[in-house]
């Protein structure tokens, strides 16, 4: 009797193990291209990937991006170039903005014709603005870094997809 129970036991820990183990499988499938997608990125890149720039840190060679300028009038040929910067360099390695397809993130193509977000709330530049500054789910805040400038042209620039 006793031999059974020890049987049991074991199989059990067994099954345990191996669903684990699945589990580790998928879960590093699921983001090792997110992990090349980011090294890709950060060896074809002629600049280095940052996440917030001093304002003294810009680079100053001749293939190095301006530092994007602050206010530009909302919706603009400036104002939508300077949000496409900003998108490129923050939100594209999660987001798509020419698909409503998922990338990590949600895509963004069609979103201020949506009415309302996932979660019920509607969709205008103030709303959204509020996502990006406080994040989400799996997506950062950008409160403070972002210049106020920079997230007025990146909404000008979503509005326009």
């Amino acid at each position: 009797m006793t031999e059974s129970v020890t049987t049991r036991s074991s199989g059990a820990a067994n099954g345990k193990r191996r669903f684990v183990a699945r589990r580790l499988r998928r879960m590093i499938l699921r983001f090792m291209p997110l992990a090349a997608l980011y090294l890709a990125t950060a060896i074809v890149s002629p600049q280095p990937l940052v996440f917030a720039q001093s304002p003294g840190s810009a680079q100053s060679s001749s293939s190095a991006q301006p530092p994007i300028s602050a206010p530009a009038p909302r919706g603009t040929a400036a104002a939508i170039d300077a949000g496409r910067s900003v998108f490129n360099q923050r939100c594209s390695i999660c987001h798509f903005i020419d698909s409503s397809a998922a990338k990590i993130g949600p895509g963004l193509k069609g979103l201020f014709a949506r009415a309302r977000f996932t979660d019920g709330k509607k969709v205008t530049e103030a709303s959204v603005a509020k996502v990006i500054g406080e994040g989400g789910k799996d997506m950062p805040g950008y409160d403070g870094l972002l210049k106020p400038g920079e997230l007025k042209a990146l909404i000008a620039y979503m509005k326009t997809h």
